[in-house]
């Protein structure tokens, strides 16, 4: 059964101080099967992250339907998606999500207390991923005194630690040096390898886009295969 499926998706925006709006998607068809991870890769601006957002439920497309599993998000309350993202898609977008009132230990284990996890298990399961994105010494530092690229791990951590069958990801090696992001790379691996977790991946990092079961490219409001 397909996990993720968009249909004819269209979207656009109006246009600053003029009338009329923009197109950013035009009849978008999109399949992603459980653990299959697909690289979405385009030129800037032409609405990958909005595809993300509308992928996630988090932007409701002006047409067509998105359905994950045999849920149909346009027939879903706002809670309802708000509890398939908690427990079943990752968010890792360029916006880490992150709260800044909460120091860096108490972001990644935000998500687990939602859900009601023991509080010993998910201090021990947020401690193993500081330690899988080199950000072990950090646990009390608050949001604002991380960097660009630490805040970027920190977001993927977030969306990776409740485990769910769909990651997200906007960039995830963007501002990384080549051996951090290697090791970012290695853990969405690994983290595919425990459990069937599908992936939609923007990038233009080549490393992720050879790893990927398949590159799709976004240009000019639709979507080809590369």
């Amino acid at each position: 059964m397909t996990l993720l499926r968009l249909v004819d998706i269209c979207h656009s925006f109006p246009i600053f101080g003029k009338s009329g709006e923009l197109k950013i998607l035009e009849g978008i068809d999109l399949e992603i099967m459980p653990g299959e991870n697909v690289a979405l890769i385009g030129a800037s601006g032409v609405g990958k992250t909005t595809l993300l957002y509308i992928s996630a439920g988090l932007c409701h497309p002006n047409s067509g339907k998105v359905w994950f599993g045999e849920r149909d998000f346009s027939a879903m309350t706002p809670a309802d998606l708000s509890h398939l993202r908690r427990n079943q898609i990752g968010l890792a977008l360029q916006n880490s999500l992150c709260l800044s009132s909460l120091s860096v230990r108490e972001n990644l284990m935000l998500p687990m207390r939602l859900n009601g996890e023991n509080t010993r298990i998910s201090q021990y399961r947020a401690k193993s991923m500081l330690d899988r994105l080199n950000l072990n010494g950090l646990e009390s530092e608050k949001i604002s005194a991380l960097s660009g690229g630490q805040r970027r791990r920190l977001g993927l951590g977030r969306a990776l630690v409740m485990e769910p069958q769909l990651l997200l990801a906007d960039e995830p090696t963007a501002d990384l040096d080549e051996e951090t992001g290697e090791n970012v790379i290695r853990l969405i691996c690994e983290k595919r390898k425990q459990c069937p977790r599908a992936g939609l991946i923007v990038t233009h990092d080549k490393r992720l886009m050879t790893g990927a079961d398949r590159v799709v490219e976004l240009s000019g409001g639709v979507l080809g295969s590369c």
